[in-house]
């Protein structure tokens, strides 16, 4: 009921902006671009507990700004056949240069082995709740 007060407060102005930035999110999404991708691969080295390493992700972005993206790197094990989510780490924008926007973040293994990684960009705004409201997402 609070949402929904404040998303017509203004004549509604909370709720314009929210369609408005929809549509351009909507309009722009196929155009993110991924220019560099790195991150430890565990499989051809192994990651000891506590070993700090960095994890960067590289896009072009056309009619989007680095604050309507968000970048983060989703961690997974096989166990018993099965993927486990094991623990998800935002990136943060280190760099934003003319469109092209780097994500990065520097942290410590907290678990030792092998195991998956992933990076999942979405769109990212205060007047987004819930992820789920604008059901776009792109994997590298």
């Amino acid at each position: 009921h609070t949402r929904h007060s404040r998303l017509l407060a203004n004549n509604a102005a909370m709720l314009k902006e929210l369609v408005a930035w929809k549509r351009k999110i909507k309009y722009a999404w196929n155009t993110i671009e991924l220019i560099d991708l790195q991150y430890p691969n565990s499989a051809n080295k192994p990651l000891d507990l506590g070993e700090e390493y960095t994890m960067k992700v590289v896009l072009q972005l056309t009619n989007i700004s680095a604050k309507d993206i968000g970048v983060e790197a989703v961690f997974v094990e096989n166990k018993d056949g099965k993927k486990q989510l094991l623990k998800t780490i935002e990136l943060e924008v280190a760099d934003d240069s003319q469109g092209r926007v780097t994500y990065s973040k520097t942290t410590r293994a907290i678990l030792s082995g092998v195991y998956e990684c992933a990076f999942r960009i979405y769109p990212k705004s205060k007047l987004l709740p819930h992820r789920q409201d604008l059901p776009l997402i792109k994997w590298v």
